[in-house]
């Protein structure tokens, strides 16, 4: 057995010591699906900040559905279950991130650089490394399955709204009107089980304020939570257009005006790849997109960064190489991809704490560390057809680090 196959059973082992200790624990996120599965099977409304807090359901009703399941089993049973989906979930991004590299290395390595990440994913029971997946899958089946691609993708991009951005790195090829209409037809009738719960107290249904109700208990839960210490719930890079202007962090208006400027930069530096790379690399800029909507995303939070981790592992691959026609531009790329990732890794809670930097002021500046890190990409000129590490013959071996 070889020390990556070691590696990779010790990654995994520990996965599941977390998971054991995640399903005793019993909290974090998951009790919310949980509940949601429940209350959508008990004809209950799926949105109430009076019944259930701020910790209460926030993802749009169509994706309520696929967490009935879980309101079949009591609790523990349904955490083992979500967190085994999660283990799944883990192994099949890293399987799609391997694939795109051709090597394991750089896979394995950007997996323990976002160890952390990982953790608070598992722990919480979140449902981004599920959608991660979902996102993933979806778009090796655009060409085959591209109704069921549609679908899949705005289940998983839908379910953080301004996560939409990553459908940008979708090519010509696989984006077509019709499935994505079909699909978004599908959404809309997979909301219709929510709307029951939003009957009149006497038990009378009426289709014009059912609809009404659901989607203002659907924003009241989305603006609901602690507020205290989280920048009025606005983090990523928006947080910082948001101050500039003055803007109460906290209101609608903030959120979307900062992503305006947020979302022209991503779109900028994703259009540079994608005339750079001149349509050779559909997985890498898919990757890159999938970053950069997690940078720009108003709501970003650390178990969000998950989806930067494709991205991470190519830039680990690409930056391994040094061009022999543009030696100062690989280096300039290290530069900035080194300052990215210390941006990225540097402003922790206990590190934000100690020099008095509120939590939700530090995910601005992860943001533009991932900025960075997807930034550096556009420096280089890879050779996209020899992803495989050279061999000791080979020549380009004398310009690997």
């Amino acid at each position: 057995m070889t020390v990556l196959r070691i590696l990779q059973l010790l990654v995994f082992l520990l996965f599941l010591v977390l998971l054991v200790n995640a399903v005793l624990n019993r909290g974090g996120d998951f009790v919310v699906y949980w509940r949601t599965g429940q209350n959508l099977l008990a004809g209950e409304p799926l949105y109430s900040v009076q019944r259930d807090g701020g910790f209460c359901y926030k993802y749009p009703p169509w994706m309520a559905l696929p967490l009935v399941p879980l309101g079949l089993f009591p609790l523990t049973t349904a955490a083992i279950f979500w967190r085994l989906l999660l283990v799944a979930s883990l192994f099949q991004i890293w399987r799609w991130t391997t694939q795109m590299l051709k090597s394991q290395v750089p896979a394995l390595l950007a997996l323990i650089l976002l160890w952390g990440i990982w953790v608070q994913n598992v722990v919480t029971g979140q449902m981004t490394l599920p959608l991660l997946a979902v996102a993933l899958w979806a778009f090796e089946m655009s060409e085959k399955q591209p109704v069921l691609s549609a679908l899949a993708t705005t289940q998983a991009l839908a379910a953080k709204v301004f996560h939409v951005f990553a459908a940008l790195g979708f090519s010509r090829k696989q984006f077509h009107p019709r499935p994505w209409a079909v699909a978004f037809g599908i959404c809309l009738l997979a909301s219709i089980p929510a709307l029951w719960g939003y009957r009149h107290s006497e038990g009378t249904f009426n289709l014009l304020t059912a609809p009404q109700n659901l989607l203002e208990n659907y924003f009241a839960a989305m603006s609901s939570g602690d507020q205290k210490d989280l920048g009025g719930g606005l983090y990523g890079l928006p947080v910082l257009w948001a101050k500039w202007f003055g803007m109460d962090p906290i209101s609608t208006r903030a959120r979307l005006l900062g992503f305006v400027p947020s979302f022209l930069i991503a779109g900028l530096l994703l259009f540079i790849l994608r005339f750079r790379w001149k349509g050779q690399a559909p997985r890498e800029l898919y990757a890159v997109a999938l970053a950069l909507a997690c940078a720009i995303h108003p709501l970003t939070f650390t178990y969000a960064l998950a989806w930067l981790y494709p991205a991470l592992a190519l830039s680990l691959q690409l930056l391994a190489y040094r061009p022999t026609e543009k030696r100062g531009g690989a280096r300039v790329a290290r530069a900035i991809w080194i300052v990215g990732a210390l941006l990225l890794v540097f402003f922790n809670t206990k590190l934000s704490t100690r020099l008095g930097i509120s939590l939700w002021e530090g995910y601005p500046v992860k943001a533009i560390g991932t900025l960075l890190i997807c930034s550096s990409l556009g420096l280089i000129s890879p050779d996209f057809g020899t992803f495989e590490s050279p061999s000791p013959g080979d020549p380009r071996a004398r310009n690997t680090v």
